[in-house]
Protein backbone atom coordinates (compact mmCIF):
# COMPACT_ATOMS: atom_id res chain seq x y z
CA UNK A 1 0.00 0.00 0.00
CA UNK A 2 1.42 3.63 -0.68
CA UNK A 3 0.15 6.33 1.57
CA UNK A 4 -1.55 9.80 0.75
CA UNK A 5 -0.13 13.66 2.75
CA UNK A 6 -3.34 14.92 4.23
CA UNK A 7 -4.04 17.98 6.44
CA UNK A 8 -5.84 17.27 9.00
CA UNK A 9 -6.01 19.03 12.74
CA UNK A 10 -3.12 21.63 11.60
CA UNK A 11 -1.06 18.03 11.13
CA UNK A 12 0.14 16.29 7.78
CA UNK A 13 -1.16 12.64 8.12
CA UNK A 14 -1.22 9.69 5.83
CA UNK A 15 -3.56 7.25 5.06
CA UNK A 16 -3.81 4.28 3.00
CA UNK A 17 -4.16 4.57 -1.14
CA UNK A 18 -4.35 2.23 -3.64
CA UNK A 19 -1.03 1.78 -5.69
CA UNK A 20 -1.22 2.19 -9.48
CA UNK A 21 0.10 -0.64 -11.33
CA UNK A 22 2.25 0.16 -13.98
CA UNK A 23 1.84 -1.20 -17.95
CA UNK A 24 3.47 -4.10 -18.01
CA UNK A 25 4.42 -4.01 -21.39
CA UNK A 26 6.97 -0.72 -20.63
CA UNK A 27 8.57 0.54 -18.79
CA UNK A 28 6.80 3.13 -15.95
CA UNK A 29 6.47 6.49 -17.63
CA UNK A 30 6.19 9.37 -14.96
CA UNK A 31 4.88 12.73 -16.05
CA UNK A 32 4.91 16.09 -14.62
CA UNK A 33 2.15 18.67 -15.53
CA UNK A 34 0.91 21.55 -14.19
CA UNK A 35 -1.89 24.33 -15.58
CA UNK A 36 0.04 27.22 -14.39
CA UNK A 37 3.74 28.35 -15.58
CA UNK A 38 6.51 29.24 -12.68
CA UNK A 39 5.44 26.59 -10.22
CA UNK A 40 8.88 24.88 -10.41
CA UNK A 41 7.74 21.96 -13.20
CA UNK A 42 10.94 21.74 -14.87
CA UNK A 43 13.24 21.67 -11.77
CA UNK A 44 11.14 19.12 -10.30
CA UNK A 45 10.97 16.70 -13.81
CA UNK A 46 15.09 17.29 -13.87
CA UNK A 47 15.25 16.26 -9.85
CA UNK A 48 12.91 13.40 -10.20
CA UNK A 49 14.23 12.21 -13.45
CA UNK A 50 18.02 12.20 -11.23
CA UNK A 51 16.66 10.53 -8.39
CA UNK A 52 15.06 7.53 -9.95
CA UNK A 53 17.74 7.06 -12.83
CA UNK A 54 15.04 8.02 -15.47
CA UNK A 55 15.18 9.13 -18.73
CA UNK A 56 13.68 12.86 -19.25
CA UNK A 57 11.65 13.49 -22.23
CA UNK A 58 11.91 17.23 -22.82
CA UNK A 59 8.18 18.41 -24.09
CA UNK A 60 8.36 22.11 -23.24
CA UNK A 61 9.57 23.96 -26.08
CA UNK A 62 10.81 27.28 -24.22
CA UNK A 63 13.77 28.22 -23.57
CA UNK A 64 13.41 27.36 -19.49
CA UNK A 65 12.41 24.17 -19.82
CA UNK A 66 14.39 20.82 -18.93
CA UNK A 67 16.94 20.81 -21.80
CA UNK A 68 18.26 24.37 -21.29
CA UNK A 69 18.54 23.33 -17.22
CA UNK A 70 20.49 20.55 -18.48
CA UNK A 71 22.88 23.13 -20.26
CA UNK A 72 21.79 21.85 -24.00
CA UNK A 73 19.32 24.29 -26.35
CA UNK A 74 16.81 23.48 -28.30
CA UNK A 75 18.11 25.70 -30.92
CA UNK A 76 20.76 24.25 -32.29
CA UNK A 77 19.54 20.78 -34.00
CA UNK A 78 18.81 20.58 -37.71
CA UNK A 79 17.45 17.24 -37.04
CA UNK A 80 15.60 16.19 -34.13
CA UNK A 81 14.47 12.41 -33.32
CA UNK A 82 12.10 13.39 -30.73
CA UNK A 83 10.23 16.09 -33.54
CA UNK A 84 10.34 13.23 -36.05
CA UNK A 85 9.16 10.42 -34.52
CA UNK A 86 5.98 12.68 -33.17
CA UNK A 87 5.28 13.99 -36.72
CA UNK A 88 5.37 10.72 -38.53
CA UNK A 89 4.57 8.21 -35.81
CA UNK A 90 7.60 6.12 -36.78
CA UNK A 91 10.91 6.54 -37.32
CA UNK A 92 13.93 5.19 -34.78
CA UNK A 93 13.54 5.70 -30.98
CA UNK A 94 15.62 8.94 -30.17
CA UNK A 95 19.14 8.57 -28.18
CA UNK A 96 19.59 10.33 -25.32
CA UNK A 97 22.25 12.49 -24.44
CA UNK A 98 24.72 12.20 -21.31
CA UNK A 99 26.49 14.48 -18.88
CA UNK A 100 27.55 12.79 -15.37
CA UNK A 101 26.11 14.36 -12.84
CA UNK A 102 22.88 14.95 -14.57
CA UNK A 103 19.60 12.57 -15.80
CA UNK A 104 19.90 11.56 -19.32
CA UNK A 105 18.25 13.64 -21.97
CA UNK A 106 16.09 13.66 -24.67
CA UNK A 107 16.00 17.50 -25.75
CA UNK A 108 13.47 19.75 -26.72
CA UNK A 109 13.00 21.13 -30.04
CA UNK A 110 11.45 24.98 -30.46
CA UNK A 111 9.67 23.54 -33.56
CA UNK A 112 7.66 21.52 -31.03
CA UNK A 113 5.14 24.53 -30.81
CA UNK A 114 4.53 24.61 -34.18
CA UNK A 115 3.00 21.12 -34.52
CA UNK A 116 -0.45 21.54 -35.85
CA UNK A 117 -2.81 18.97 -36.34
CA UNK A 118 -0.67 16.06 -33.57
CA UNK A 119 -2.97 13.73 -31.76
CA UNK A 120 -2.46 13.36 -28.32
CA UNK A 121 -2.92 9.40 -29.15
CA UNK A 122 0.45 9.13 -31.16
CA UNK A 123 2.10 10.89 -28.49
CA UNK A 124 0.95 8.18 -25.93
CA UNK A 125 2.17 5.74 -28.92
CA UNK A 126 5.37 7.21 -29.26
CA UNK A 127 6.25 7.91 -25.51
CA UNK A 128 5.29 4.22 -24.57
CA UNK A 129 7.74 2.55 -27.01
CA UNK A 130 10.38 4.75 -26.50
CA UNK A 131 10.20 3.76 -22.99
CA UNK A 132 9.80 -0.20 -23.52
CA UNK A 133 12.86 0.01 -25.77
CA UNK A 134 14.60 2.30 -23.25
CA UNK A 135 14.21 -0.33 -20.51
CA UNK A 136 14.07 2.31 -17.76
CA UNK A 137 11.52 4.91 -16.33
CA UNK A 138 10.72 7.96 -18.36
CA UNK A 139 9.90 11.26 -16.54
CA UNK A 140 8.15 13.46 -19.31
CA UNK A 141 8.30 17.77 -18.54
CA UNK A 142 5.76 19.39 -20.03
CA UNK A 143 4.82 22.48 -20.98
CA UNK A 144 2.12 24.21 -19.04
CA UNK A 145 -1.46 24.39 -19.76
CA UNK A 146 -2.91 21.85 -22.10
CA UNK A 147 -2.43 20.68 -25.74
CA UNK A 148 -2.11 17.32 -27.73
CA UNK A 149 1.73 16.89 -26.39
CA UNK A 150 0.84 17.60 -22.70
CA UNK A 151 -2.35 15.64 -22.67
CA UNK A 152 -0.79 12.50 -24.67
CA UNK A 153 1.85 12.26 -21.41
CA UNK A 154 -0.65 13.02 -18.98
CA UNK A 155 -2.49 9.61 -20.54
CA UNK A 156 0.59 7.87 -20.97
CA UNK A 157 1.80 7.61 -17.37
CA UNK A 158 1.40 5.71 -14.24
CA UNK A 159 2.02 9.07 -12.22
CA UNK A 160 1.34 12.56 -13.11
CA UNK A 161 3.26 14.78 -10.87
CA UNK A 162 1.48 18.12 -10.23
CA UNK A 163 4.21 20.78 -8.57
CA UNK A 164 1.22 23.46 -6.84
CA UNK A 165 2.53 26.81 -5.19
CA UNK A 166 0.47 27.61 -2.36
CA UNK A 167 -1.07 30.81 -4.03
CA UNK A 168 -4.82 31.66 -4.89
CA UNK A 169 -4.35 31.72 -8.50
CA UNK A 170 -1.88 28.53 -8.50
CA UNK A 171 -4.91 26.79 -5.67
CA UNK A 172 -7.48 27.85 -8.48
CA UNK A 173 -5.74 26.67 -11.52
CA UNK A 174 -5.22 23.29 -9.62
CA UNK A 175 -8.91 22.79 -9.00
CA UNK A 176 -9.60 23.19 -12.54
CA UNK A 177 -6.88 20.44 -13.39
CA UNK A 178 -8.42 18.03 -11.43
CA UNK A 179 -11.71 18.41 -12.19
CA UNK A 180 -10.58 17.73 -15.92
CA UNK A 181 -8.42 15.06 -14.59
CA UNK A 182 -9.38 13.52 -11.24
CA UNK A 183 -9.38 9.99 -12.64
CA UNK A 184 -5.77 9.92 -13.23
CA UNK A 185 -2.97 8.66 -11.07
CA UNK A 186 -2.51 12.08 -9.95
CA UNK A 187 0.31 13.35 -7.13
CA UNK A 188 0.43 16.92 -5.87
CA UNK A 189 3.55 18.33 -4.89
CA UNK A 190 3.54 21.32 -2.70
CA UNK A 191 6.76 23.48 -3.82
CA UNK A 192 8.38 26.66 -2.66
CA UNK A 193 6.66 25.69 0.64
CA UNK A 194 7.32 28.36 2.99
CA UNK A 195 5.00 26.97 6.52
CA UNK A 196 4.20 30.65 7.72
CA UNK A 197 0.72 31.47 9.48
CA UNK A 198 -0.08 33.34 6.03
CA UNK A 199 -0.05 29.71 4.33
CA UNK A 200 -2.89 28.10 6.37
CA UNK A 201 -5.59 29.36 4.25
CA UNK A 202 -3.70 28.03 1.33
CA UNK A 203 -3.68 24.49 2.78
CA UNK A 204 -7.11 24.64 3.87
CA UNK A 205 -7.59 24.72 0.43
CA UNK A 206 -5.83 22.22 -0.81
CA UNK A 207 -7.07 19.61 2.05
CA UNK A 208 -10.27 20.62 0.33
CA UNK A 209 -8.62 19.88 -2.81
CA UNK A 210 -7.13 16.58 -2.02
CA UNK A 211 -10.45 15.12 0.08
CA UNK A 212 -12.81 16.23 -3.12
CA UNK A 213 -11.07 14.44 -5.66
CA UNK A 214 -9.22 11.73 -3.32
CA UNK A 215 -5.51 12.96 -4.70
CA UNK A 216 -1.91 11.66 -3.07
CA UNK A 217 0.13 14.43 -1.99
CA UNK A 218 3.46 14.28 -1.82
CA UNK A 219 6.18 15.67 0.91
CA UNK A 220 6.81 19.50 0.35
CA UNK A 221 9.37 20.57 -1.17
CA UNK A 222 10.76 23.87 0.82
CA UNK A 223 11.27 27.36 -0.75
CA UNK A 224 15.26 27.43 -2.06
CA UNK A 225 15.34 31.34 -3.26
CA UNK A 226 18.79 29.99 -4.40
CA UNK A 227 18.09 27.70 -6.61
CA UNK A 228 17.33 29.53 -10.15
CA UNK A 229 20.32 31.13 -9.67
CA UNK A 230 22.43 28.37 -9.09
CA UNK A 231 25.23 28.10 -11.59
CA UNK A 232 25.64 24.34 -11.40
CA UNK A 233 23.80 22.13 -13.84
CA UNK A 234 24.25 18.93 -12.15
CA UNK A 235 21.76 17.80 -10.38
CA UNK A 236 20.95 18.39 -6.81
CA UNK A 237 19.98 14.40 -6.12
CA UNK A 238 23.62 13.61 -7.82
CA UNK A 239 25.94 16.71 -6.53
CA UNK A 240 28.64 15.13 -4.68
CA UNK A 241 30.03 16.58 -1.27
CA UNK A 242 26.42 19.14 -1.43
CA UNK A 243 26.47 22.02 0.80
CA UNK A 244 23.93 21.85 3.31
CA UNK A 245 21.57 23.91 1.26
CA UNK A 246 21.54 21.55 -1.35
CA UNK A 247 21.84 18.36 0.84
CA UNK A 248 18.55 19.38 2.17
CA UNK A 249 17.31 20.60 -1.15
CA UNK A 250 18.21 16.88 -2.60
CA UNK A 251 16.52 15.08 0.30
CA UNK A 252 13.06 16.81 -0.31
CA UNK A 253 13.02 16.08 -3.95
CA UNK A 254 14.19 12.63 -2.73
CA UNK A 255 11.41 12.13 -0.84
CA UNK A 256 8.60 12.75 -3.47
CA UNK A 257 10.83 10.71 -6.14
CA UNK A 258 10.33 7.81 -3.00
CA UNK A 259 6.78 8.03 -3.43
CA UNK A 260 6.65 8.15 -6.91
CA UNK A 261 9.13 4.84 -6.88
CA UNK A 262 6.72 3.26 -3.93
CA UNK A 263 3.38 3.77 -5.85
CA UNK A 264 4.81 2.07 -9.38
CA UNK A 265 7.03 -0.28 -7.62
CA UNK A 266 10.56 0.93 -8.21
CA UNK A 267 13.42 0.78 -6.63
CA UNK A 268 12.99 2.98 -3.10
CA UNK A 269 15.27 6.59 -3.82
CA UNK A 270 15.58 7.46 0.07
CA UNK A 271 15.66 5.23 3.63
CA UNK A 272 13.23 7.62 4.76
CA UNK A 273 10.17 10.00 3.43
CA UNK A 274 10.49 11.89 6.96
CA UNK A 275 7.17 13.89 8.16
CA UNK A 276 6.10 16.57 6.75
CA UNK A 277 6.17 18.70 9.81
CA UNK A 278 10.42 18.04 9.67
CA UNK A 279 10.41 20.24 6.18
CA UNK A 280 8.53 22.95 7.29
CA UNK A 281 10.77 23.32 10.02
Amino acid sequence: MGTRAQWDKGAWVRVPRRVYAPNVSSAPIITVASPKGGVGKTTVAFELAACLGAVLVDLDWDGGGATGRWGDSPERRVRSALLSGLLSGTGPTPRPIHEAGRPELVPADTRLAELTGLEAGRVIDRLTAWAAEWHCPVVVDTHPGTGALSDGAIAAAECVVVPIVLGGMELSALGGFLRARQDFPLLIAPNRFIGRVREQRALHQLWNLTQSYQVEVAPPISDHPWLPHRARRAALALTEAPSPAVAKAAAEFRAVANVVGRNLGLAATVTSLGPLEEARA
